[in-house]
């Protein structure tokens, strides 16, 4: 997995601003803050940088004012087992590997960990009854085939279900 982390590593220097923006380039859900030697000083999240606004620090105050001080991290040689475990007992979305020195060299994603789910959800559309409560609108038509907006309403409900990623919808 090649692994670019100036895309995710701030300086310490850095705002909360360039923390936003390093969030929002990444795309990986988390920044790494390194000192000038690349050492693991904190991280920051969407959460560090939601709460930090709602206590109404500037974005343009230094990101160590957010940042999780104590980040959880491994060494460089953790074993897939190992990260697998501590994933698992954190809840975290990333961990951040490091030399025994402190320098950040790599990090894991959840992702890499959880085992890929080719059972699809499925979508039941119940839609049954005979619709009396709707007296003459389904006297000649089923409650599911009356239009909403020009479409019928099941129609509606599949197109969301398909929107939301189901795939197999009876």
């Amino acid at each position: 997995m090649a692994i670019n982390l100036r895309k995710v590593c701030l300086p310490s220097t850095g705002t909360i601003f360039d923390a936003i923006k390093s969030l929002n380039e990444s795309g990986v859900g988390i920044v790494f803050v390194c000192d000038s030697e690349n050492c693991l000083l904190g991280t920051v999240t969407d959460a560090d940088i939601r709460n930090g606004l709602g206590k109404s620090i500037s974005m343009k105050k230094p990101v160590s004012m957010i940042m999780n001080h104590n980040p959880t991290s491994m060494l460089e040689n953790a074993t897939n087992i190992a990260l697998k475990k501590k994933f698992s007992e954190t809840g975290l979305r990333s961990i951040p590997l490091i030399t025994a020195n402190g320098r950040i060299v790599a990090y894991r994603m959840i992702q890499e960990f959880l085992p890929l789910n080719n059972n699809k959800t499925v979508f039941l559309i119940m839609a049954g009854g005979f619709g009396l409560r709707m007296g003459n609108l389904t006297k000649d038509k089923p409650k599911p085939m009356l239009k909403v907006k020009n479409k019928p309403m099941l129609q509606h409900i599949v197109e969301m279900a398909v929107k939301e990623g189901f795939e197999k919808i009876f």
